[in-house]
């Protein structure tokens, strides 16, 4: 008989990182509010459980048009000036951004933070920009965020900044988004004594935020390792998380995987930071949803590689069953 143990990376969603420039320099900034629509029968929406063998859904999109050059305002600040602007959908548990127009010139930055100013998403760099020109932004507290832009008073070229649609969130989904500990009782939390043999893999492991026709779904995969041990950022997750591979480029490049969300030790405590990376590339997939006879598996290279200290799961392709395993 095979062991099995369940072990759950507990969620957290905040930030911890660099200040925006707005609060170092005690600057109070006037923002436009945009609001955008709440989703119809959000209630039955909530009450729903998501179909065996699909994505967790947790979020339906609302459309929007809000860019660098049709909203917000500008402040001018030593050394340069800042675009900003706010964003409230009613009753919303998150909110989280989608651009359909995203680069940014060396030396700009971009915040997202919630209106109490404690969940802060960015800096949003140079280094964040794709040929694409497709970006999303991580999941944010509460149904109303702000937008912050810092441009350098020595850069000519503005960015392109357009949001063509906001993830409404319906459910709470972890950490300071609500849900959190809400584990089984034969999910051990990773971090307990129970996971003290996979410090190293747990690392490789992510919770993956993919658009789904008009919602947004929550799956999970692990950052795998290669034959070149080239440290290539590939991603293994599941085919009936991405429909069986019936999930377009566009969405690919605005899937967000989040990783290092983990509690600081066994007592289920509220963790300070992760690391999350926007966009990928289908690299293979089995093609059959996990039905009978499929393998279920779905192979993607992030957008950007990992700027944390990445730990990358290996893999065994030979014929012999493990005789125990987790799955974290």
């Amino acid at each position: 008989m095979r062991n099995f143990i369940l072990f759950a990376l507990l969620v957290p969603f905040q930030i911890i990182g660099q200040t925006t420039i707005s609060i170092s320099e005690n600057i109070i900034l006037q923002n436009e509010v945009v609001l955008l629509e709440t989703p119809e029968n959000i209630q039955e929406l909530a009450m729903q459980e998501s179909l065996a063998g699909e994505s967790y859904k947790f979020a339906k999109f609302v459309s929007s048009d809000i860019s660098i050059e049709n909203s917000g305002s500008w402040t001018e600040v030593s050394n340069g000036k800042i675009w900003s602007v706010d964003i409230k959908s009613e009753g919303a548990k998150n909110l989280s951004l989608y651009f359909n127009k995203f680069w940014i010139p060396s030396g700009g930055k971009l915040f997202v933070y919630n209106k109490e100013k404690t969940q802060f998403a960015g800096p949003y760099t140079s280094k964040n920009n794709h040929s694409s020109g497709l970006y999303a932004s991580e999941l944010i507290a509460g149904d109303h965020i702000s937008i912050e832009y810092f441009h350098p008073s020595n850069q000519t070229e503005l960015p392109l900044l357009s949001i063509n649609k906001v993830a409404y969130g319906y459910k709470k989904v972890g950490g300071t988004l609500g849900g959190y500990g809400s584990s089984d009782n034969c999910q051990v939390n990773a971090n307990c004594s129970e996971g003290d043999n996979w410090e190293n893999q747990k690392t490789s492991v992510c919770r993956i935020q993919i658009p789904d026709g008009q919602f947004v779904g929550l799956c999970s995969g692990a950052l795998i390792n290669n034959t070149s041990g080239n440290c290539q950022p590939l991603v293994l997750s599941a085919d009936h998380c991405f429909s069986g591979g019936n999930i377009s480029n566009n969405d690919l490049n605005q899937t967000i995987y989040y990783f290092n969300y983990e509690s600081s030790g066994c007592n289920n405590s509220i963790p300070n930071n992760y690391e999350a990376i926007t966009g990928c590339q289908l690299l293979a997939n089995s093609g059959g949803e996990g039905d009978v006879g499929d393998s279920d598996f779905f192979l993607v290279e992030l957008n950007s590689e990992p700027t944390f200290d990445p730990y990358f799961s290996g893999w065994d392709r030979s014929n012999t069953g493990a005789t125990s395993g987790v799955s974290i």
